[in-house]
C-alpha cells in the first residue's frame, strides 16, 4: 500500500472498525522480520481455535460474525428458518419444513419425481438468508445418521421478510417450474463457504489454460492483465507438495510431467475433496489470512501474510512485479467474492461475462469488481468494511459521507478543500461523498435493494455512458429525462455528449431515463431501474414495472415487485413464484382494484 494513503487511512479506518492502528501492527520500514515461508499447504493450516489466546478481542467478534458461521451443521442448532410444518410451491410442486425430535427434515412433493424425504444436515448463509443442503432419507422415522450425497435443497428461508424462496431465485437464473434437490455440496459450495488450503483453490492457476475444471477454484474471472500469477520456482518442491495433497485424498501421483500432475490433483480433489478434508467448517481465521502454523509457533519471527507464501511458487502480477499489501489483501477476498453468475450473459460495462472484462450486476463480486477499478493497488476491501465482524450501524452511511471523503482525499488530495470538490463534483453540497458518483449503488443486493457498484470508475466513463443503461445518475435524479441528462452531463462533457446514441439506447430523448431502462433493457439494467425508482420515489415508474413482472428472469421480477409494493405503500398480495404472465396479469388487477392510472 502506497505510504501517503497508508498514513491518512490508518487512523480513520481504526476509528470506524473500533480496532487497534494498522500502522501499529504491521512491519516498519527498518523491520527485517523473515515472512511465513509457507502458508499455503494443508499442513500449514492450524485451524481458528489457536488464534484465540493472542487475538481474543477481534477472534471473539469474528467468532459471532455472519461470515464466521458461513456454513453451520444443522444438528442442535438455532434457526431462523422455523420448520414448524410450513409448507412452499412452486407451480405443481411443493416442499413443507417440519421438525422431528430436534431434526430438520424438507419433504418434497414433485409431480414429476413423487415424494422424497430430506434431512437438512448444514445450514448455509444466514445474515440475511438461509440455504441448507441434506441427504435423502427413508422418511420422518429415519433416526440413523444422515449418509450419502448431500444435496443443496431447492428453498431458501429469507430472514428478511420471513418468507421462503424457490433457491435458484438468488441469482440470474431462468424460470424453473419444479421442486428438485439441487447439486452437490461436496463439488459445488465448499470451497467459497469453508476454509480451504489456499494451495488446493489455486491449481487451475498454477496450471493456466485448459485446467479442468474443479469446486471453487481461484480463477479470479479477470482480464489477463490483471490475473495474479503464480510463477513456480521450484518444480521438485511442487511436486512433493502435490504429492502431499494427493496422499490425503487417498491417492498418489503417476504423471510423468508438471501440468500433468496438476490435471491430477484437480481430477482427485472434485472427485474425493470433502468435509475431512476441510481446515473447518465455516469461514476461519486462515481462510484469509492463509496458514498460520509458523506464525502460531513464531509469533514475533514468521508473521502472518494474506499472499501466497511458499517455498515453490512466487505470486506476482502479469508485470511480474509483487502484489502490493493491497492488492494481496483484496485478492484474498476476491477468492470467494469474485460471483459473475456464467449462466446470465450480459455484464455491466456492456460486455459478455465470457470475455471476463465486464462487472457483476448481483451480490458477492464486489472485490473482483473492485480488482477492476481504478483505486485497487492502494485501497482494499478493508479500507471501507470490518473483516472481522458485520459492519457497525452507520458504518456504510458515514463512508458516502463526510469520512467516505476523508478516505479518498488520502490519496486525491487535490481534492481534499471544500471549494476544489465542489468545483470537481459540480455539485453543491461539499460534504457529498465521492462514493456516490464513483460507487452507483446500482447492483442486485440479497434483499431487494441495490448495493454499490465496486468497480470504481465514473457515470461519464463511454462504457457506462452508452453501454449501460440506465445512466447511473439517475439514482438521485430518478426525474429526468434523458435530454436533461444529458444537459447534466455536459458540465463534465462540454460538446462531447453524444445524443444520437443515447437517443438510440433510450429511444427518444424525451423519455425518462428509468421507465425507459424498465421499458426497453436488459434483465439486470431493468433490476437496477426498479431499485433506483423505488429510491427515488418514482411513482410514475409503476406500469412500466408491470411490464418487468415478466420478465424471463424471476430475480427481477423480485427487484420490481419490491419496488411497486414500496411505491404504491402497500404490499401486493400475489404468489411471486407464479409464472411471468401470471404474476403480471394478478399485479395488474390488484392496481385497478386501487385505482392505479396507466396500468393496462
Amino acid at each position: 500500500m502506497g505510504l501517503r494513503h497508508s498514513t491518512v487511512c490508518a487512523a480513520l479506518i481504526a476509528t470506524l472498525l473500533g480496532c487497534g492502528t494498522p500502522a501499529a501492527e504491521a512491519p516498519g520500514k527498518g523491520d527485517v522480520r523473515p515472512v511465513v515461508r509457507s502458508n499455503v499447504q494443508s499442513a500449514d493450516y492450524v485451524g481458528s481455535a489457536k488464534c484465540v489466546d493472542c487475538h481474543r478481542d477481534v477472534a471473539e467478534r469474528f467468532f459471532a460474525s455472519p461470515m464466521r458461521r458461513m456454513t453451520r451443521s444443522a444438528d442442535g442448532l438455532q434457526t431462523a428458518a422455523p420448520f414448524a410444518g410450513e409448507t412452499f410451491t412452486l407451480g405443481q410442486d411443493a416442499a413443507s419444513m417440519f421438525t422431528r425430535d430436534q431434526i430438520r427434515f424438507m419433504r418434497l412433493d414433485s409431480q414429476r419425481k413423487g415424494t422424497s424425504f430430506w434431512r437438512v444436515t448444514k445450514v448455509i448463509g444466514g445474515r440475511t438468508r438461509e440455504d441448507f443442503a441434506g441427504v435423502r432419507v427413508a422418511g420422518p422415522m429415519d433416526r440413523s445418521a444422515p449418509t450419502g450425497t448431500e444435496r443443496i435443497l431447492p428453498v431458501s428461508y429469507l430472514k428478511f421478510n420471513q418468507r421462503y424462496r424457490y433457491k435458484g431465485y438468488s441469482v440470474m437464473t431462468p424460470e424453473r417450474n419444479e421442486l428438485r434437490p439441487g447439486s452437490n455440496w461436496r463439488t459445488t459450495c465448499i470451497f467459497c463457504h469453508n476454509t480451504v488450503p489456499a494451495f488446493v483453490t489455486s491449481y487451475g492457476l498454477l496450471h493456466g489454460p485448459g485446467a479442468p475444471k474443479y469446486q471453487g477454484s481461484v480463477s479470479f474471472l479477470l482480464p489477463k492483465e490483471r490475473v495474479p500469477l503464480l510463477r513456480v520456482t521450484d518444480p521438485a518442491g511442487l511436486e512433493d507438495a502435490i504429492s502431499d495433497e494427493l496422499a490425503r485424498l487417498g491417492s498418489k501421483s503417476t504423471a510423468p510431467s508438471e501440468t500433468a500432475q496438476l490435471s491430477e490433483v484437480i481430477q482427485a480433489t472434485r472427485k474425493h475433496f470433502g468435509q475431512g478434508q476441510l481446515v473447518e467448517l465455516g469461514i476461519g481465521c486462515e481462510s484469509c489470512h492463509g496458514g498460520g502454523r509458523e506464525h502460531a509457533a513464531n509469533p514475533a519471527g514468521a508473521r502472518m501474510s494474506f499472499g501466497f507464501e511458499s517455498t515453490f511458487a512466487r505470486e506476482t502480477l502479469q508485470s511480474e512485479q509483487p502484489l502490493s499489501a493491497a492488492q494481496a489483501e483484496t485478492r484474498a477476498c476476491a477468492r470467494c467474492h469474485t460471483v459473475l453468475f456464467s449462466a446470465y450473459e450480459h455484464s455491466w460495462e456492456q460486455r459478455a461475462s465470457a470475455k471476463r472484462g465486464g462487472g457483476s450486476h448481483i451480490n458477492s463480486g464486489e472485490a473482483r469488481d473492485f480488482l477492476l477499478g481504478g483505486c485497487q493497488s492502494e485501497m482494499s476491501c478493508s479500507s471501507c468494511h470490518d473483516p472481522h465482524a458485520r459492519d457497525k450501524p452507520g458504518l456504510l452511511t458515514r463512508m458516502r459521507g463526510a469520512q467516505g471523503v476523508q478516505l479518498c482525499t488520502g490519496c486525491h488530495q487535490q481534492y481534499a478543500a471544500p471549494d476544489a470538490r465542489r468545483a470537481h463534483a459540480l455539485h453543491q453540497d461539499a460534504q457529498a461523498s465521492c462514493v456516490d458518483c464513483h460507487m452507483v449503488k446500482k447492483n442486485m443486493g440479497l434483499t431487494y435493494e441495490l448495493t454499490s457498484y465496486h468497480r470504481i470508475g465514473s457515470p461519464t466513463d463511454a462504457a457506462r455512458l452508452y453501454g449501460d443503461r440506465p445512466i447511473e445518475c439517475a439514482g438521485c435524479h430518478g426525474t429526468y429525462t434523458v435530454e436533461q441528462m444529458a444537459g447534466a452531463l455536459e458540465k463534465w462533457l462540454p460538446g462531447r455528449v453524444d445524443r444520437k446514441r443515447l437517443a438510440r439506447l433510450y429511444g427518444a430523448l424525451d423519455q425518462n431515463v428509468l421507465i425507459a431502462t424498465l421499458q426497453r433493457g436488459k434483465s439486470h439494467e431493468r433490476a437496477t431501474a426498479a431499485g433506483m425508482a423505488k429510491s427515488t420515489g418514482l411513482r410514475a415508474a409503476v406500469p412500466a414495472l408491470v411490464q418487468v413482472l415478466e420478465d424471463p428472469i424471476p430475480l427481477v421480477r423480485l427487484f420490481a415487485l419490491d419496488a411497486i409494493g414500496a411505491l404504491i405503500g402497500a404490499s401486493v398480495p400475489v404468489d411471486e413464484h407464479a409464472p411471468g404472465p401470471e404474476l403480471a396479469a394478478a399485479t395488474r388487477e390488484f392496481l385497478r382494484g386501487r385505482g392505479a392510472t396507466g396500468v393496462k
